[in-house]
């Protein structure tokens, strides 16, 4: 090298290894942003966002997916969760019928 390991100090440079994570930066990072790094989930909450759809387009009504007996206390419980967590929200439709739009 140009300099040497003796100008190391002066220049305030550090020599890590491959997979050593630097603290300090870490920490930094956290306190500039804590919003982001909260323990919840955020919502979006800036203006409203909506979506141009074609009029001529139909929506089609398709069958559920079939899902079997012995996940469904599973899957119940597990949608219970998601809701509490306002990552899913509840749609009122008929059990035997699942509303997908699906673009053709």
């Amino acid at each position: 090298s140009l300099l040497g390991l003796v100008w190391f100090p002066a220049l305030v440079l550090h020599i890590g290894g491959i997979h050593s994570i630097a603290n300090l930066e870490i920490d930094n990072l956290f306190k500039d942003y804590a919003d982001d790094f909260s323990d919840g989930l955020g919502c979006y909450v800036d203006t409203p966002i909506s979506f141009i759809v074609d009029c001529s387009a139909v929506s089609i009504r398709m069958k559920p997916p079939r899902v079997p007996f012995a996940i469904c206390p599973k899957l119940d419980k597990k949608l219970d969760k998601l809701i509490n967590q306002r990552i899913l929200e509840p749609v009122d439709f008929a059990k035997w019928e699942m509303p997908i739009v699906k673009a053709l």
